[in-house]
């Protein structure tokens, strides 16, 4: 029997790039990759990060505003740590060199209406990358063969 979990479960609430809080210096403007990261250019390694659920309150419009909150904090954290570790607020020049060029990273704010253990604990839970990631991030095809 074929399952899927219902898509109207996720809904983005914002994407957007996150630059880095200060300017990367111009001498460091171009980053020389390693021959081992040079061997991996072509894969992209995706990172999630689940955050619990605020607790219920009566009015909806509290409960948003604390999650606007904590996606703030998230989003200033990501741009300081983002000066230390410049090349990835970049983007790929070729095989061997990133453009430092502060381009930012991307950041994903995304509301599950159920709980995680609710997916995690299905039988199904191998199928829980299908509704709790977005289908347009750049892993769906993450090797080139």
């Amino acid at each position: 029997m074929a399952f899927a979990l219902p898509s109207s479960l996720v809904s983005v609430c914002d994407k957007s790039f996150i630059k880095p809080s200060s300017l990367t210096p111009s001498k460091l403007r171009f980053h020389k990759l390693s021959f081992i990261d040079q061997s991996l250019s072509n894969m992209y390694i995706p990172c999630a990060f689940f955050y619990p659920k605020v607790q219920q309150r009566l009015e909806d419009s509290k409960n948003s505003d604390e999650l606007s909150h904590i996606a703030h904090l998230l989003q200033t954290s990501l741009s300081q740590t983002l000066v230390s570790y410049y090349p990835y607020a970049g983007k790929l020049k070729d095989n061997a060199t990133v453009d430092c060029n502060d381009m930012g990273a991307e950041f994903l704010s995304v509301r599950i209406k159920c709980s995680m253990s609710e997916i995690l604990d299905h039988p199904h839970a191998s199928l829980a990358e299908s509704i709790v990631l977005p289908k347009d991030l750049p892993w769906a095809n993450n090797c080139e063969g």
